[in-house]
């Protein structure tokens, strides 16, 4: 499962991700120790992390995409992450969908292509005909 971990600090690393992950799947009490030594459903058979740096409105923004399996485990991480605070910061999380990158309109920066404002701009003049 792919899940969105946003709102990151500046300096943080995928090996640092990995270890809050392991931090946050943690039992929290005996009994459910034991339960996950005897279910192997409950154990992570793969995580991998990706950092992505990007730009809203000229503000950096930090951002990772997890894939954890199996399932199971990445839904209780999604719980256990999502307003988890650390270093100062609340991450958020949720389930990552990707976008098709076919569908300009979806891009944040389609009203700024030249484009796209010449196109409008022209629908405009033409209703102002009529």
């Amino acid at each position: 499962m792919n899940i969105y971990i946003g709102n990151l600090p500046e300096r943080l690393e995928p090996s640092e991700l990995d270890k809050i992950l392991r931090f946050v799947l943690l039992p929290h009490s005996f009994r459910e120790l034991v339960r996950r030594l005897f279910n192997k459903k409950d154990w992570v058979y793969h995580s991998e992390f990706e950092v992505m740096d990007d730009t809203l409105d000229d503000h950096p923004i930090r951002y990772a995409r997890a894939v954890i399996e199996p399932e199971r485990v990445a839904r209780r991480a999604l719980q256990r992450l999502d307003h988890l605070t650390f270093q100062g910061n609340s991450l958020r999380a949720r389930e990552y969908w990707a976008r098709n990158q076919g569908n300009d309109r979806r891009h944040r920066q389609f009203k700024n292509l030249y484009s796209v404002r010449a196109y409008n701009r022209r629908v405009v003049e033409r209703r102002r005909q009529l």
